[in-house]
């Protein structure tokens, strides 16, 4: 009867290892500012924030792993149990992933150098002009949706930023906040750009593999509510000085 008892405790210890192995979460993030970037070789930002909140009220400790948006983006698509953040939803991503957020809402414009005296009208007057982008971003999927084929990718946005300082491009689609960021970092004076053309408003979520329990998500999803409502997440965004982007609970 002992050796059957210790059996049967061995084969549940090494299921439930299983299980854990099965699900546990791959998180990835990129450096793109506001939200989520870089700094001391570590995540920061609010959304990072966000996630470990949420990582604390599901007891969970996985690192946040640090990728180039298209190779993030191309390994929570094809590998289960991984999740992106901070991804816009759009509608051609929306049956792709799985959801959990909002975490954050961002208002994208078009930027010019204040010196090329660009005025735009219509977004179709942008395609006149160079535009830069977030490689394999919505920025880029939006644009090319439209029928933009003047578009300058980069992979990542203090790329396009340098090159708009330049003048190798005449217009950068990106968040209002973004370039504050940037252009600290850089030695840029950000008074030297303008915004010529307001685009839209995204909201930005946490995305997961398809594949990814339902069960998983909804843990993710309730724990995100919690601090929503408790006014965790009104603290993060108030701490950085970006109330602005606070999402409406949905």
């Amino acid at each position: 009867m002992r050796k059957l008892f210790l059996i049967i405790l061995m084969l549940f210890v090494v299921g439930a290892g299983n299980l854990f192995a099965q699900t546990e979460i791959v998180i990835l993030t990129e450096d793109f500012p506001p939200l989520n970037f870089v700094a001391v070789d570590k995540p920061v930002g609010p959304a990072v924030e966000i996630v470990q909140e949420i990582q604390k009220k599901l007891g969970l400790k996985n690192e946040i792993k640090i990728y180039p948006w298209k190779r993030a983006y191309s390994k929570t698509f094809h590998e289960n149990n991984t999740c992106l953040f901070s991804t816009t939803k759009t509608p051609k991503r929306e049956s792709e992933f799985k959801w959990v957020g909002p975490l954050a809402e961002k208002r994208y414009v078009l930027f010019a150098a204040k010196s090329s005296h660009i005025k735009l009208k219509t977004l179709e007057d942008a395609k006149n002009y160079s535009v830069g982008v977030q490689m394999g971003g919505a920025s880029e999927e939006f644009l090319k949706s439209k029928g933009f084929t003047n578009l300058d990718s980069a992979i990542k946005p203090e790329h396009s930023m340098k090159k708009l300082n330049v003048g190798r491009i005449d217009l950068w689609y990106t968040s209002t906040v973004t370039p504050l960021i940037l252009a600290q970092k850089a030695g840029i004076e950000i008074d030297e750009f303008e915004e010529v053309f307001v685009i839209k408003k995204s909201i930005l979520y946490i995305a997961f593999n398809k594949k990814t329990r339902n069960d998983l998500i909804n843990k993710w999803q309730k724990a995100r509510d919690e601090l929503y409502k408790d006014g965790t997440i009104k603290k993060i965004f108030d701490k950085y000085g970006y109330g602005s982007m606070m999402p409406k609970f949905k």
